[in-house]
């Protein structure tokens, strides 16, 4: 490919063939007659879109990370009450409510609109 002519993207431009159809940086179209149809207020940047996949992604484990502490936490809160109610299951239904209410609150927080 040495040689071969090439221009300036007119979307962010980076250098490319000229003879490109789509530019390999950004991910745009660059022959109007193909993308008219599909997108008519120009495409979606894809730099944009990997970058809110990845944060998503992100968000996605930090949560299970949270929902798996939350877990330690509500066990352990069984644990003291049922050492000082002397009821195993005392404990266990206080840490399965801790549990469920920290769920809730966990989902309320992800879910968020």
């Amino acid at each position: 490919m040495a040689g071969s002519p090439t221009r300036a993207c007119p979307y962010c431009g980076e250098e490319i063939l000229a003879v490109a159809r789509k530019c390999k940086h950004c991910g745009e179209w660059l022959d109007q007659e193909r993308s008219a149809g599909v997108f008519q207020q120009g495409s979606v940047d894809a730099r944009a879109v990997a970058k809110g996949l990845k944060e998503e992604k992100l968000q996605e484990n930090v949560m299970g990370c949270f929902g798996c502490l939350a877990l330690v936490v509500c066990v352990m809160i069984g644990a003291g009450v049922a050492a000082v109610s002397g009821s195993g299951a005392a404990g266990w239904v206080v840490g399965a409510v801790f549990f469920v209410a920290a769920g809730v609150g966990l989902g309320r927080a992800y879910y968020r609109e």
